[in-house]
């Protein structure tokens, strides 16, 4: 159980992402509101014009964004559930 829950942590970080980022709008269906590619699209349409960054790039930040951010989720939850398990 020690590695599930960071595991389910990261699954609900990345599709929150992806929520987020999808640009899908509100009466769209779930599964096009957690369309990965549109949101990887989204967010990298953003940081290309935003930061004025070229679109090769924004496109590389957006994937690092997605695969970072549910791995970081990962591991400080895997930390948090081996200490419980220490503590209690």
């Amino acid at each position: 159980m020690r590695v599930g829950i960071p595991i389910i942590a990261a699954i609900v970080a990345f599709f929150s992402l992806c929520l987020l980022f999808s640009g899908a709008p509100d009466n769209a269906g779930l599964l096009a509101s957690l369309d990965p590619v549109e949101a990887i699209s989204g967010l990298s349409f953003a940081v290309s014009f935003a930061a004025g960054v070229p679109a090769t790039a924004a496109v590389v930040a957006a994937i690092a964004v997605f695969v970072s951010v549910p791995a970081a989720v990962a591991l400080i939850t895997h930390r948090i559930v081996r200490r419980e398990r220490r503590d209690g």
